[in-house]
């Protein structure tokens, strides 16, 4: 269960690759009888083409609409860069689907990077925090994110 004030009448975007971690978010999500759109970013690999594929078949029969993003391969000169370009057009894609469905909020699952990622970007952004990792809501982009 969600300890979140949601608008049960809003629409909201769920982030899914259909691993563990995001398969949990969306059935946590889904327990929460909100209306939802998936988004599903395919990195043109195999596991990636059968995630979407498992993931099309589950949102097929729970009737919920998904939207797919084919995520260029990224050819910076760190790594660090690498992971900035590849937050930046994930989140450009989950606001192009925010905007388009008019939705409240987008829901995104806890992983591996989230650490680095929370650093790197607060770094790009010259901000600080007072502690590690995401915030459970905060607005990213123009957008209300929640990471349960």
């Amino acid at each position: 269960m969600l300890n979140l004030k949601l608008n049960k009448k809003s629409k909201y975007i769920v982030a899914c690759s259909y691993d563990a971690a995001s398969m949990c978010l969306l059935d946590t999500v889904l327990k929460e009888n909100l209306s939802i759109v998936v988004c599903f970013i395919d990195y043109h690999s195999e596991k990636s083409a059968e995630n979407y594929s498992q993931l099309s078949v589950f949102c097929e029969k729970k009737h919920i609409k998904i939207e797919r993003f084919e995520c260029e391969v990224l050819n910076s000169t760190s790594k660090d860069e690498q992971r900035i370009a590849a937050r930046d057009m994930r989140y450009s894609f989950f606001k192009l689907a925010y905007d388009k469905y008019e939705a409240a909020g987008l829901f995104v699952a806890h992983n591996q990077d989230d650490l680095l990622e929370s650093y790197l970007l607060r770094k790009k952004d010259d901000k600080s925090s007072n502690g590690y990792g995401w915030e459970t809501v905060s607005k990213q982009y123009g957008m209300m994110v929640y990471r349960p």
